[in-house]
């Protein structure tokens, strides 16, 4: 989420700098990148893990997984899912 937070402000603020440029014809000041904001968490399409943030820390393993028909994708995403899990309980 802070990620999403961070894109979407520095997009409203290139946009404004594009859009006075549109309106004037003069080029304002282009806006400076804001340093990235830490990232907590890690996630695949079927595991979530954070380290910190409002729910603590965890990792939680989303059950449709147990559906994945290709067998070798399963097994990836069970190993990302054992591996995050022993990095939350060190």
């Amino acid at each position: 989420m802070p990620l999403d937070t961070w894109l979407y402000e520095y997009a409203v603020d290139l946009f404004n700098a594009r859009w006075t440029y549109f309106k004037t014809g003069k080029i304002s000041k282009v806006p400076d990148r804001p340093p990235f904001p830490k990232n907590t968490c890690k996630s695949t399409r079927y595991i979530l893990m954070c380290f910190e943030g409002p729910f603590g820390r965890f990792v939680y393993r989303w059950p449709a997984l147990d559906t994945v028909k290709d067998d070798a994708e399963k097994e990836k995403q069970e190993e990302y899912y054992q591996k995050w899990t022993q990095e939350i309980q060190d």
